[in-house]
């Protein structure tokens, strides 16, 4: 049913796009139907862009459509996780300095600048975290289940990341990973579930974004493309939130003992930049690499 909503509500906007004439006409020719792109809808990007548009406020329509697609993911009932990474990077180095651990001379004298680099891009990235984060969270659930999941990755080189089939398959080598399979790449223009999921993810990272401002300045207000899009999020896919629910849990004490070996894993892979390192980190000797390495 979400599916056929989700299709009816392509050709709609297409046929509107198509109408305007210019970019929109040209790509989407044939049976292409317009990709669902939450960023795109907001900022009227890419063939949402009206060039010549005879009025000023043509973007309320794209709010209305992307209102209707939260309704239709409502309509499904996914559990969604919400995890903030605002300002990530600034916190764990903050973290790092408090402990003593940035320009650490001698673990940089030990392992060499390079490699020691590579461990500190690896720590400020949040999608690591949020990887090893979400891959536990559906293991502890799926192995307690007795059931399998499957990761359906946008085909997009930003977004590979972590999420590569070199890292899963190590995880799996390693035992870490037992309930999933392989990720599978496929395209955001011809996959609804990826297009929903994007839908999700931007609403639920506007909200955070504001509610990061307002513990700032509670006075603090936002344009009404940003109120309309934290509005109906909060009304339509909030009450999703997997943490409210029977759902599995994306945190506590049983996911988080299977946090640390997935993400240390994942350290082991992409720091590689020294051959010692990699062996401190397989056997686990390095008492300084493993604080480092530790997620707080």
């Amino acid at each position: 049913m979400a599916a056929k909503r989700w299709e009816k509500l392509q050709r709609e906007i297409k046929d509107r796009l198509v109408k305007r004439g210019g970019k929109a006409a040209e790509k989407l020719q044939g049976d292409t139907l317009p990709e669902i792109h939450a960023e795109w809808l907001i900022q009227s990007q890419k063939y949402y862009r009206w060039q010549g548009s005879p009025i000023n406020d043509y973007w309320r329509e794209h709010l209305e459509w992307l209102t209707e697609a939260m309704r239709i993911i409502r309509h499904a009932g996914p559990v969604i996780f919400y995890g903030a990474h605002i300002n990530y990077a600034q916190k764990e180095t903050e973290r790092l300095k408090a402990e003593g651990l940035w320009e650490d001379q001698g673990t940089i004298d030990h392992f060499g600048r390079e490699a020691y680099e590579d461990v500190i891009r690896f720590l400020l990235n949040p999608y690591a975290r949020g990887l090893a984060l979400s891959i536990a969270a559906l293991e502890h659930h799926f192995r307690r289940t007795g059931s399998t999941y499957e990761i359906i990755c946008d085909d997009y080189d930003y977004c590979k990341g972590f999420a590569t089939l070199e890292v899963f398959s190590k995880l799996a080598e390693h035992q870490l990973v037992q309930a999933g399979s392989a990720p599978v790449f496929l395209s955001s223009e011809e996959q609804q579930l990826i297009q929903m999921a994007d839908v999700a993810a931007y609403g639920g990272g506007q909200v955070q974004w504001l509610r990061h401002r307002r513990r700032k300045d509670p006075a603090f207000t936002t344009n009404e493309r940003i109120h309309r899009v934290v509005r109906d999020h909060q009304k339509y896919l909030l009450p999703l939130d997997g943490e409210g629910g029977s759902s599995p849990a994306p945190r506590g004490r049983d996911v988080d003992v299977l946090v640390s070996p997935i993400y240390l894993d994942m350290a082991r892979h992409h720091c590689r930049r020294s051959p010692e390192l990699t062996a401190q980190l397989l056997h686990v000797r390095d008492e300084r690499i493993q604080s480092l390495l530790q997620p707080k």
